[in-house]
């Protein structure tokens, strides 16, 4: 907030995922109400992908992270960009690791994004997300 007051642009980046199936909700509810307090010129969403040896893949190996899936990675993304209170926010979730590319100016594309997301989710619209062979390491 303090570089934004300064005059100077700001880049954030977040991972959906970060809170597993466990905390995946409040992770979302958590990173935008930080995301708003420091109203980000850019802002990009990257997927959780855990690489064997990572320490966190031995957490999932033995089963004290659960990784999300699709569906609920585009919950949180859902959850981010209809929670978004930004002035002027040049927002995506394009990279090769997420399922729904997005590129959208924040607010002025909001509802048109939550729309978006709300009916990949409803339809469960696998056509419209990145294939997982894509998204490999």
């Amino acid at each position: 907030r303090k570089l934004k007051d300064a005059g100077l642009a700001t880049s954030i980046t977040v991972i959906l995922g970060l809170g597993g199936i466990e905390g995946s909700e409040q992770h979302a509810k958590k990173t935008i109400e930080v995301l708003n307090r420091m109203d980000p010129d850019f802002a990009g969403a990257l997927t959780l992908m855990i690489r064997p040896g990572a320490p966190l893949y031995k957490d999932v190996e033995e089963g004290r992270f659960k990784v999300i899936d699709m569906w609920r990675s585009l919950e949180e993304l859902k959850i981010m960009v209809e929670g978004s209170n930004f002035t002027n926010c040049f927002f995506t979730s394009n990279h090769a690791s997420n399922y729904l590319p997005l590129r959208v100016r924040l607010p002025e594309q909001k509802e048109a994004a939550v729309k978006l997301i709300a009916d990949v989710l409803a339809k469960k619209d696998k056509q419209r997300l990145r294939p997982d062979f894509i998204r490999q390491f």
